[in-house]
């Protein structure tokens, strides 16, 4: 049986009077990459922010390995082993890229774990240890996108929610960090909600698929009739 990790119901949310996302029905399985699609404007990330607690849900719940934790913030969420890495990397770029992991461990209290966590890190992005005296902002855009995951990882998150990882990079980056987040699912057993609008790099990854249009999710299964353009575009 599929144990849900992260279980959401009718969740509306927006800006003031604005209401982006309409009541929508989700729920993430533990161990699986799901992939969340949609046009400029669908509410993907209206919906992320509501889900990690940026951002308060107008109506609905979310629950997390069984517990409501509706309206909960992103402190208590973070402490709660989930990781939510925005737009545009989420790194400190005038830290150095070992400064910026041991602040993604800021919430770890037992300090012991964390030589470990920084060697796997380092075996897993290689570039990063390469460059720990480097300064986060003068790496390439592929590169910081690696540092926001390993800075992620440093708490040993149990669910990561990426919004638009590939936003600015180069094709050839895009399906390198693409690649990283297939393995850090392989390799770490770490559930993961990603946002994108790059199909064609994601939708190989994704173990499923969901699809966002005006604030509601119009589709919710696999990924296969998605490589088909002409079934994709209907839901665009």
């Amino acid at each position: 049986m599929t144990e849900i990790m992260l279980d959401v119901r009718g969740v509306a949310a927006g800006y003031g009077r604005k209401r982006i996302v309409h009541g929508v029905d989700l729920n993430v399985a533990k161990g699986e990459i799901l992939l969340m699609l949609g046009h400029n404007g669908a509410g993907k990330t209206t919906l992320m922010r509501a889900l990690f607690g940026l951002l308060p849900p107008e109506e609905g719940s979310i629950r997390y390995e069984g517990r409501d934790i509706t309206g909960r913030g992103p402190a208590g969420n973070v402490a709660d082993g989930i990781a939510f890495i925005p737009q545009g990397h989420g790194i400190f770029r005038t830290l150095t890229v070992r400064d910026n992991l041991d602040l993604g461990a800021f919430t770890v209290r037992d300090k012991a774990v964390l030589p470990a966590r920084i060697e796997a890190i380092h075996a897993m992005f290689p570039i990063l240890k390469q460059r720990a005296s480097q300064i986060g902002g003068t790496l390439s855009g592929g590169q910081q996108q690696m540092l926001a995951i390993g800075m992620a990882l440093m708490h040993a998150p149990r669910l990561i929610i990426l919004d638009e990882p590939s936003i600015g990079l180069a094709p050839n980056l895009v399906d390198k960090v693409m690649e990283a987040i297939a393995h850090v699912n392989r390799s770490m057993g770490t559930t993961i909600l990603m946002v994108e609008q790059n199909v064609k790099y994601s939708l190989p990854i994704a173990s499923r698929v969901a699809v966002l249009k005006t604030g509601r999710k119009i589709y919710d299964g696999p990924p296969d009739p998605l490589h088909d353009r002409v079934e994709l575009m209907k839901l665009f």
